[in-house]
């Protein structure tokens, strides 16, 4: 049996014994070799794989890409059943990763606007919903319609903007 890592790209000896595909002395060492190209290549090469023995695909990067790449009809079925599956993930996950907003917090908040657009009053299940941040420090403020969002986003956050704007549209001053 040889070693394998453990899953932790830099440790240098952490290993477990595991698959005859590794051969390891040291992790900057560890390679496997790809069930396609039958090359002996760094276990940096491989995709992970949470359910295969050694956290790893048995494929290369390169082979993988290949395969993906040579049938794109199956790759699009595949991702669009994905999402009709879990039509919330992208939304949410990006949510998560750029703002740091969990679907948990993103009820709340839905929640503390009475599910209302605090600019346009409009239903936000109604409307596609954004998060509102302040691009200056990051700051999440709220959800916002995408209209209202757009439109702060134009007048980029100047509240003075929209100041002067709101005084511009309530005078009777017609040219």
């Amino acid at each position: 049996m040889h070693s394998i890592p453990t899953g932790r790209r830099n440790a240098a000896t952490a290993c477990i014994s595991l698959s005859p595909n590794w051969k390891l002395k040291t992790m900057s060492e560890a390679t496997k070799m790809c069930t396609s190209c039958k090359k002996d290549l760094p276990v940096t090469e491989f995709y992970p794989h949470k359910r295969a023995k050694s956290g790893l695909q048995p494929n290369c990067r390169t082979c993988a890409r290949a395969w993906h790449k040579a049938r794109p009809d199956y790759v699009r079925a595949k991702n669009a059943a994905y999402k009709a599956a879990n039509p919330t993930y992208f939304r949410d996950w990006q949510r998560i990763n750029k703002y740091g907003v969990t679907p948990e917090d993103a009820s709340a908040m839905r929640a503390s606007q009475n599910g209302k657009c605090p600019g346009c009053l409009r239903e936000l299940s109604e409307h596609k919903e954004c998060v509102d941040h302040c691009h200056t420090t990051g700051k999440v403020r709220g959800l916002l319609c995408d209209d209202c969002n757009v439109s702060l986003g134009r007048l980029r956050d100047s509240a003075e903007t929209l100041r002067r704007l709101a005084n511009h549209i309530e005078a009777e001053d017609y040219v």
